[in-house]
């Protein structure tokens, strides 16, 4: 909650790679870099208030927990990491329930494509060669 509501993510080190980072991620520059992105990011602040229609709730949620709108949507993908603090793992179940597809969880936290990406990225190739 600090790296969002307070913006520390942008101006603490510790708590930028406790929230999106594992402990082996690059200090110095490269995580410089990354709260320098983070403080840009924050500038903005998120308007969730479209997104939340389309997110689990009552309004668009089956008895099964699925998305209403289901036979009309693409393919989908739900993908997350084991060590997210940002959207757990619960979260992911939910998301991946509501999508009515199964939850794909890969090692790492919740920026997985800045750290060890191969992971996310083969279950994603397989998944799109399966298309």
């Amino acid at each position: 909650v600090q790296a969002f509501v307070l913006k520390k993510a942008g101006t603490n080190p510790a708590v930028c790679r406790k929230v999106f980072f594992s402990d082996d991620t690059p200090g110095g520059e490269d995580l410089s870099r990354y709260m320098e992105n983070f403080k840009k990011d924050s500038v903005v602040g998120l308007d969730l208030s479209s997104a939340l229609k389309q997110f689990p709730g009552k309004t668009s949620v089956g008895l099964d927990g699925r998305a209403d709108w289901l036979e009309r949507a693409p393919p989908l993908f739900v993908l997350g990491a084991e060590n997210d603090v940002v959207v757990d793992l619960p979260a992911l179940e939910e998301t991946a329930t509501f999508y009515g597809v199964e939850a794909v969880v890969v090692p790492g936290p919740h920026e997985v494509m800045l750290g060890d990406w191969e992971p996310a990225a083969v279950r994603l190739g397989t998944w799109l060669d399966s298309l």
